[in-house]
């Protein structure tokens, strides 16, 4: 048995000894060669990048509508980053900012003239550094910001959201002192928070 895994392992070594390292490279190379550009592949696609550390979060879309979220900074704070492609190249489109703090978007989702959008900013309550939720709604023209619920005192923060016209959820969690979390419904007319409790600071 040893002489048969002996045998076997000089066969393995041999079979790579015989291909140099100038070989290999040329058949990796080419390897790439043939899969670059055709269907199925990734390729880095040029988008805008804003003054500091832009990030982006989250995409939903397909063909000549597509929105991608998240934030980048103005030099003092974090604001909202929404970009749109249209099917040639993707633009800035301005977005709201509720907090005199930073301001994030972490959560996108529809298409056209009904898209959401969802994250979290800070701002100051009762002598407190808190976060609060942010809802955006896209109605074709512009983003605007819609009231959401905030159950929790210390933090509200919202990290996804799917769905579009009167149906649509935003999910993330809230504390009160502990993590909770925390589900948001839109039917068309209301924003209900789903396990709200009083928002309070933890004594």
């Amino acid at each position: 048995m040893k002489t048969r895994n002996l045998v076997c392992f000089l066969a393995v070594l041999f079979s790579f000894s015989s291909v140099s390292s100038a070989n290999m490279a040329i058949k990796n190379f080419q390897v790439v060669k043939e899969k670059d550009g055709i269907a199925g592949c990734w390729n880095v696609i040029p988008s805008p990048q804003p003054s500091f550390f832009p990030l982006l979060y989250a995409v939903t879309g397909s063909g000549n509508d597509v929105w991608a979220v998240g934030e980048y900074g103005d030099g003092s704070r974090a604001i909202t980053l929404t970009m749109h492609w249209n099917g040639g190249a993707w633009s800035i489109v301005p977005s709201p900012n509720v907090g005199a703090l930073s301001n994030f978007l972490f959560g996108v989702s529809g298409s056209g003239n009904d898209v959401w959008a969802a994250g979290y900013y800070y701002t100051f309550e009762q002598g407190f550094e808190v976060s609060r939720a942010l809802i955006l709604h896209w109605d074709g023209s512009a983003w605007s910001v819609v009231p959401s619920p905030n159950p929790g005192f210390w933090g509200n923060n919202l990290y996804a959201v799917v769905g579009s016209s009167n149906d649509v959820w935003a999910v993330g969690y809230y504390s009160n002192g502990f993590g909770r979390t925390l589900t948001l419904h839109w039917d068309g007319s209301t924003l209900c928070c789903i396990d709200q409790e009083r928002r309070r600071p933890m004594k």
